[in-house]
C-alpha cells in the first residue's frame, strides 16, 4: 500500500547551476525556508491547492502535528475565526471549525432571561429573534449538504467550537465563505446585545 509522505518528512531541494553544491533541507519543525531572502519553501504550500488560495493573505498561524495540518484563518470584517484541521490522508475529511454559541437554550436561559437588564417582554423579543436566526442558520447549511457539529465549550462565556466536515472534493469557497458569514452575523447580533445589556 503506497504511504503518502508526512509533511515532517518533506525535504527541500537547492540546487546551485555555477556549482556542484547541493542542499538539502529536512522542514520537520520548519514553517519556512528561506534561501537569500527569498522564500523558496513555505508550510503553506503543504495545503491543498483550493486553500492555498482561500487563506492567502488572512493567516497568522499554521502547524503540522498528529499527522494533520491546521491553519487559522480570519475573514476581513468579522471576528469569527476558522480553524482547518487537513489530514494527511487525502480520502479523509477536513475539519472546518468556527466559533459559535454554546447552545440556543444557554443563550436564552444563562444570558437573556438571567440579565437584569433585560425585561421579560424585551426576553421574549431577542429570544424569538435568535431561534429564527438559529433556524435559518441551520437550514442554510443543511441546504448545501453540510452539518455543523459541535465539538467542545471554549471556556469563554456561552462559547463553543462548532465543526463542519467535508472532503476534498465537496469542497466550494462560494459555499464556505456564505456559511462563515452566517455564522459570523449571528455571533455579532449576539456580541450587539451585550454591548447593549452588559454581560
Amino acid at each position: 500500500m503506497y504511504k503518502l509522505p508526512k509533511v515532517k518528512e518533506t525535504e527541500v531541494h537547492i540546487e546551485d547551476k555555477h556549482s556542484d553544491m547541493k542542499v538539502v533541507v529536512n522542514t520537520k519543525d520548519a514553517k519556512e525556508v528561506i534561501v537569500n531572502g527569498k522564500v523558496v519553501w513555505s508550510l503553506y504550500d503543504e495545503l491543498p491547492d483550493f486553500l492555498q488560495t482561500y487563506v492567502k493573505g488572512c493567516s497568522d498561524f499554521i502547524k503540522y502535528e498528529n499527522e494533520q495540518l491546521t491553519v487559522d484563518v480570519w475573514m476581513k470584517e468579522t471576528t469569527t475565526a476558522c480553524t482547518f484541521y487537513i489530514p494527511d490522508r487525502k480520502q479523509s475529511k477536513i475539519t472546518a471549525r468556527l466559533d459559535f454559541i454554546t447552545s440556543l437554550n444557554d443563550v436564552e436561559y444563562e444570558y437573556i432571561r438571567n440579565n437584569n437588564n433585560i425585561d421579560e417582554e424585551t426576553a421574549d423579543k431577542l429570544v424569538a429573534e435568535f431561534k429564527e436566526s438559529y433556524e435559518k442558520l441551520n437550514q442554510l447549511i443543511e441546504s448545501y449538504g453540510f452539518k455543523l457539529v459541535k465539538s467542545h465549550d471554549s471556556g469563554d462565556f456561552l462559547q463553543a467550537w462548532w465543526d463542519i466536515h467535508f472532503y476534498r472534493k465537496e469542497w466550494n469557497e462560494e459555499v464556505m465563505t456564505t456559511i462563515w458569514k452566517a455564522i459570523a452575523d449571528f455571533n455579532k447580533k449576539l456580541d450587539n446585545v451585550y454591548d447593549k445589556y452588559g454581560r
